[in-house]
């Protein structure tokens, strides 16, 4: 059969003798053309060449060398074996080969680094490694990039699922227009999409092939090509896909922003735990010590007893331990938990297209929502040792050694992230306007005195008056025993009033001072007031102030003295044991020990006025002058937030963690969110 001769597209063919010799054609594409021989022709051409394997050359995937006669067939077939093809090799020509038959193909007629395809006579550039996805890194956009699968030369910039192969965005454009690659899902590599956002693929709908994905139905929550639009989702509000995408990133977002609060939290406890377990240290080996100390002068008599309290102190130490241990094991999990959450929820944002980012992003919204850290530790985490010693008596040798006495200590209470929503605001009294004094109830309903006046009133949380109470004398400020009782400083008097109920008794308490603030120890066992030696008329001519300490019963236990020059306003009872009182004018909040000791002090921007302890071992703040909100942490150093009210005075916590603020016109109930 006789070849056509095209100018630029065949392959020559030229019969010398027994060898034939093939001209590189311009093209890469080699046309075969029939044409039925004429009469003139005396010179036939000759068959298409057949290329045969040498017997010195076997394919390991052979167990003999037949003959390979090469064609120009189905493009999913081998255009050697004829079959479908295994392990596929793409040449430059986009002439697809099985890998051992190319193989056999390279043995016989390599020629140094380079070889030709059996088709199209283009250049084959041998590799010097197994074929497999190489890594360079002399490439701007990134050190892990791949190799092109087709040219072998270029970086590969993307990936094609249904070929599973690599291609340069040259070799990719040839690739998509091809028929055999044209409805393919090519997807940006995800190293690619990471160094160079500006790289986009389209993605295609699945009904509609060859249309792209551009709009999202918001009543079906679905990502939708323009077809769908006009046919099935007509009538439907849709939006542009890179709209709601750039929505749901800041969804994410914010999730993410507040996973990353928890993680800080998280860290903060666990060094509190450290810090707890360096004091409890500490405090095992002074008490030990104490033991050992006082029994030195009586050992003969009390080896036992002595031995007995230190074995118990181990006991509580080795328990103490323990639980902080445990409690320290938990944080270092939910730690990582929470890095592998954000670590999941960056990758998807930055590597997943636009479809599969929205499809995940109500399980990653979700999975950082439930990242919230909930309490896992135990409220009451120890006892509390104190050695308390005894008079050396030969008749009563126990008791002079001493006893442990032990005291539950709160750990803490995982704190809540730092930002305060407004449950409810309602106003109170229009005649006196500013709020004085609030003190709660087991009810979550409050007692509220404005304008420190002879008249309270009993709100619940909306806002709704339950009971009004008149009095025989202005009040200062107010709080509430374990049983209900509402006790009263009054306003320039030195004594405690009690209203039981719905009536008064007789007076609770009297002092030698000028009481102020009034509040109840955290356990409820003890009432404790602030006061002056001066009334306010004449605060600026104070000579000392205290605090007082009664029982339940009004019966004063001790007082403590306040040598700072500083009239005192309001007081409160921590978490932790101590004292916080604001000084008004002063505008300095003093935190002391039990025992009196100055442990830190806060300085308000404007005055320092109500002040009140949550669960948390937070201190909240009212600055009157400044319009703001302050808080402390259980050490005392104040966090950044800040919270803007109009001239808040008193404040207060229920039980139920809600926040009492009164101000210049409302009350205001807040909780954290």
């Amino acid at each position: 059969m006789a070849l056509s001769r095209p100018s630029s597209q065949m392959t020559r063919y030229t019969a010398n003798e027994n060898r034939t010799t093939f001209s590189r054609p311009s093209s890469q594409m080699t046309r075969y053309t029939a044409l039925s021989p004429t009469p003139t022709s005396r010179i036939h051409s000759p068959s298409p060449p057949t290329f045969s394997r040498p017997s010195s050359v076997m394919s390991r995937n052979s167990k003999s060398a037949p003959s390979v006669h090469l064609t120009k067939g189905n493009p999913m077939k081998c255009n050697v074996c004829r079959n479908k093809l295994e392990y596929q090799w793409l040449l430059p020509g986009l002439h697809n080969f099985c890998a051992h038959c190319l193989e056999d193909y390279i043995l016989r007629h390599s020629r140094g680094k380079r070889c030709h395809c059996p088709i199209c006579r283009a250049g084959i550039r041998l590799p010097k490694e197994p074929r497999h996805p190489k890594k360079i890194a002399r490439y701007p956009l990134g050190t892990d990039l791949v190799i092109c699968d087709v040219c072998e030369d270029s970086p590969a910039f993307y990936k094609c699922s249904e070929c599973n192969e690599y291609f340069c965005e040259k070799c990719n454009k040839l690739h998509l227009r091809m028929r055999m690659g044209r409805d393919h899902h090519v997807n940006i590599m995800p190293s690619i999409r990471a160094a160079n956002d500006k790289l986009k693929v389209k993605v295609y709908c699945d009904e509609h092939q060859h249309e792209e994905i551009k709009f999202h139905c918001k009543k079906c929550d679905v990502s939708i090509c323009r077809d769908c639009k006009v046919i099935g989702h007509e009538g439907h509000l849709t939006t542009a896909l890179k709209e709601v995408v750039d929505e749901r990133k800041i969804r994410v977002t914010t999730a993410m922003t507040t996973a990353r609060g928890h993680l800080a939290r998280l860290k903060a406890e666990a060094i509190e735990i450290k810090n707890r377990k360096a004091t409890l240290e500490e405090e095992t080996e002074n008490t030990t010590h104490d033991i050992k100390q006082h029994a030195i002068r009586i050992k003969d008599i009390v080896d036992e007893h002595s031995g007995h309290l230190i074995q118990t102190v181990r006991q509580q130490h080795d328990e103490s331990i323990s639980k902080l241990d445990n409690c320290l094991e938990q944080v270092k999990k939910k730690t990582e938990n929470i890095k592998g959450l954000l670590d999941s929820a960056s990758i998807q944002m930055d590597t997943s297209t636009d479809v599969a980012f929205i499809n995940s992003s109500h399980n990653l919204n979700e999975s950082l929502r439930a990242a919230d850290i909930p309490s896992f530790t135990d409220k009451l985490w120890r006892k509390r040792m104190t050695y308390a010693r005894g008079d050396i008596d030969e008749i009563a040798i126990q008791q002079a050694v001493g006893d442990l006495k032990f005291s539950a200590e709160g750990l803490f209470v995982p704190l809540p992230a730092i930002e305060l929503q407004l449950v409810s605001t309602f106003n109170t009294d229009q005649n006196f306007r500013s709020t004085t004094a609030i003190t709660t109830q087991n009810d979550a309903t409050s007692w509220v005195c404005n304008g420190y006046k002879n008249k309270i009133q009993r709100f619940d949380l909306k806002g709704r008056i339950l009971q009004v109470e008149t009095t025989e004398f202005d009040i200062d400020d107010m709080t509430t025993l374990n049983d209900g009782t509402v006790l009263m400083t009054e306003y320039d008097g030195m004594a405690i009033r009690r209203l039981h109920k719905t009536h008064f008794d007789s007076y609770f308490a009297k002092t030698d001072l000028y009481l102020r603030g009034i509040t109840t120890s955290r356990d409820g066992s003890n009432v404790i007031v602030v006061g002056n030696d001066v009334p306010v008329t004449k605060i600026k001519q104070m000579r000392h102030a205290k605090v007082l300490i009664f029982s339940t019963t009004g019966r004063k236990i001790r007082e403590i003295r306040i040598n700072r020059g500083l009239g005192l306003f309001r007081i409160c009872h921590t978490v932790n044991g101590d004292f916080v009182i604001s000084t008004g004018v002063s505008a300095k909040y003093l935190i002391i020990n039990s025992d009196g000791m100055t442990k830190y002090t806060y300085t308000a921007s404007g005055t320092a006025d109500g002040v009140t302890c949550d669960a948390h071992g937070l201190t909240i703040l009212s600055d009157l002058k400044d319009d703001t909100l302050h808080l402390l942490d259980s050490k005392g150093k104040p966090l950044p937030f800040t919270y803007s009210l109009n001239k808040p005075n008193a404040v207060a916590v229920d039980n139920r963690g809600h926040i009492w603020v009164g101000d210049l016109d409302k009350i205001r109930i807040m909780k954290y969110v």
